[in-house]
């Protein structure tokens, strides 16, 4: 396939001498069948050492047709398991990687979740599973919680006390801050300020 007519450094082969397909053969195919059907987005996650692959992959989209800006590659950096901050794989098939479904049977979902949204993808990752189960604050996911059964319980509490949460009007913002007298509350409030933007960019 002639890709150097569309940004990749030289052409590539799709048929080997043996008449097996390559890889990339089958992926061009891939996500031309995905874009046929109607998707105008295709979101990978590759490893972070296939990022010379993504030219590649978009200049097959672009010579069968395609918008090569419908492929969105996320590179993401090995994760390195371990137990009680030492090293170490758990998988019993190979003795050499884990799987992300063995990882799940043994955390859960919730904890999995957590722990791979505090870092970016393209960030190194130390997954400790002992941390991750562990009913203990210095777990992140227990933290977080802990956070939301605390403020669970003030609702409760509020409810049966008869206080009933205000509806959200911005043109109140203004006074209900100047009751705001402690630095750590004014920063808080400055943060708060940002949660619609950050909720959007999450779900983007």
């Amino acid at each position: 396939l002639r890709t150097s007519d569309f940004g990749d450094d030289k052409d590539r082969v799709l048929v080997k001498a043996g008449g097996d397909n390559t890889y990339f053969a089958s992926d061009i195919a891939y996500h031309d069948a995905q874009l046929r059907r109607g998707f105008s987005r295709l979101i990978n996650v590759w490893g972070d050492d296939q990022h010379g692959y993504i030219p590649r992959v978009r200049a097959g989209l672009q010579a069968t047709g395609h918008d090569p800006k419908a492929l969105d590659v996320i590179l993401v950096q090995m994760v390195n398991v371990l137990r009680d901050g030492k090293p170490g794989p758990m998988s019993k098939r190979s003795g050499s990687f884990v799987t992300l479904r063995e990882v799940l049977d043994e955390v859960g979902r919730d904890a999995a979740r957590v722990v791979f949204c505090m870092r970016r993808p393209d960030a190194q990752l130390d997954f400790d599973l002992e941390l991750v189960k562990r009913k203990t604050l210095d777990n992140p996911v227990v933290y977080m919680q802990y956070g939301h059964a605390r403020l669970c319980a003030i609702l409760r509490k509020a409810a049966a006390a008869g206080v009933a949460l205000p509806p959200y009007d911005p043109a109140r913002v203004p006074t209900l801050v100047e009751k705001l007298a402690l630095p750590e509350e004014r920063e808080i409030m400055k943060r708060l300020q940002f949660y619609p933007e950050a909720l959007l960019a999450c779900a983007r």
